[in-house]
């Protein structure tokens, strides 16, 4: 009897490292840069399709796809006060982002401003739609100036194997400047 409770721990100690090694392997993977080329999507005969680009930039066999998503504006309630856009050493009222004659800065501009510093937290959120199963995310405002936030982003979804529809004009003013 003692034989077999030592033969059973050696296993139980040997499939225990088989997952650690397995987890790490699996890990390394889903881990690999997300391809730097979009998914091909097209409709064929009222069903929607599916390409997926894969990380080595191919694209996989054509897929009926159904989307299982939400829209997604990464922010929480915004503070009473906060940096001003223009000027972030001086902090101006956020309030509820109402523009009126003699509000600098506008409404609409501060608000902007605060969105675009909400997606410090997207991690969480991701982990969390995955969890429900969304395949498919439509993102209503923009992360800023800065390309790298977009890539940290997107590289996101596509690790937990959500497809983005992109806002890429979220005011008056993009579309007008490009």
């Amino acid at each position: 009897m003692v034989v077999l409770i030592k033969v059973y721990n050696l296993l139980m100690k040997f499939f225990v490292i088989l997952i650690i090694a397995s987890l790490l392997f699996v890990s390394q993977n889903v881990y690999a840069d997300a391809p730097s080329k979009p998914s091909r999507v097209y409709i064929k005969d009222k069903q929607l399709f599916i390409r997926k680009r894969l990380s080595d930039g191919s694209l996989d066999t054509p897929k009926p796809y159904l989307i299982k998503g939400l829209t997604w504006l990464p922010a929480t309630s915004p503070p009473d006060n906060g940096p001003n856009p223009y000027d972030p050493s001086e902090t101006v009222p956020y309030g509820l982002f109402f523009d009126w004659p003699g509000r600098y800065p506008q409404g609409h501009v501060v608000f902007i401003h605060w969105l675009r510093s909400q997606h410090l937290e997207y991690l969480s959120d991701i982990s969390l739609m995955r969890r429900m199963n969304i395949n498919t995310v439509r993102i209503y405002t923009d992360f800023g100036d800065d390309p790298t936030v977009y890539k940290k982003i997107l590289d996101e979804f596509y690790r937990n194997d959500i497809m983005v529809i992109m806002t890429i004009a979220s005011s008056r003013y993009d579309i007008d400047n490009a």
